[in-house]
């Protein structure tokens, strides 16, 4: 419990980056774009290029949970639970399927349900200060037209402005990796490889 009340976005960031050895791409989805992003804050020497899979992508100053609360809409407002013991959050499992993983086969919904567990609160919470030193990182945006958690034209807003041939689509869900993987391998291949 005690560990989960002292995680913080910037913990998430330097598990990143103890992982690797770089440079090379990153990518976050969902909640992960402000992980990521810290990350190549932090050591832009680390990291190649940044993708955002239908993901939060952070303004200097703005937590996550301010980001969210500023979307036009709040589709996961009425799914998030929260365990006040561990100082966490989680999703309401009969309604994680309609949110996440509406596209997907009925076995994968179920199969990914019974994963969901709760997620420590503070690093949604926490700000990245400033975000000077990732200038020169390559970012790419996955925008995914039928996801029902962060809606399309919220993940259109924060990617505003972007060239667009670091823009892409899929006619996906929030999870995309179980609805569609084969076609998220190759977009991403896109990205990636030369």
């Amino acid at each position: 419990v005690e560990s989960t009340r002292r995680m913080t976005l910037r913990d998430h960031a330097e598990a990143i980056l103890a992982a690797i050895d770089g440079p090379l791409t990153l990518l976050g989805h969902s909640a992960g774009g402000y992980a990521i992003s810290l990350a190549a804050e932090l050591r832009p020497d680390l990291i190649r290029r940044l993708i955002y899979l239908t993901a939060y992508v952070p303004l200097p100053g703005v937590s996550l949970a301010d980001r969210r609360r500023a979307a036009p809409e709040q589709p996961l407002k009425p799914a998030i639970r929260i365990v006040p013991e561990l100082a966490a959050f989680s999703f309401d499992p009969a309604m994680a399927a309609d949110l996440l993983y509406h596209d997907c086969p009925e076995d994968v919904q179920a199969r990914a349900i019974a994963r969901l567990c709760p997620e420590p609160i503070t690093p949604q919470e926490d700000t990245i200060p400033s975000l000077d030193h990732w200038q020169g990182v390559e970012r790419h945006y996955i925008r995914c037209a039928a996801d029902r958690a962060i809606l399309p034209r919220f993940q259109a807003e924060m990617s505003a402005g972007w060239p667009a041939s670091r823009l892409h689509s899929l006619p996906a869900s929030h999870s995309p990796f179980l609805s569609m993987p084969a076609r998220l391998a190759r977009c991403i291949a896109a990205i990636t490889l030369p």
